[in-house]
């Protein structure tokens, strides 16, 4: 769980500062706007580590909660 939790989490902080920086230099450079920073932008990490980390628990399930000789020899 904390695995695919911080790897959700990394890829929305990820995701925050990308669009940030773009909108930053559309605002300045496109459009001769004056930019302000989106403080909502900050809750893409914990969405991010809540819907990546749901998905990797419901995902692995199976696996986690069977024997490992049992997983090593259904594959």
């Amino acid at each position: 769980r904390t695995e695919f939790g911080l790897l959700g989490a990394s890829s929305g902080l990820l995701a925050a500062l990308g669009c940030e920086l773009v909108s930053a230099l559309l605002y300045q450079f496109v459009f001769d706007l004056r930019w302000q920073p989106h403080p909502w932008l900050l809750l893409l990490p914990l969405v991010g580590a809540l819907l990546v980390g749901g998905a990797g628990v419901l995902g692995t399930r199976r696996a986690l909660n069977a024997s490992p000789l049992n997983v090593l020899r259904e594959s």
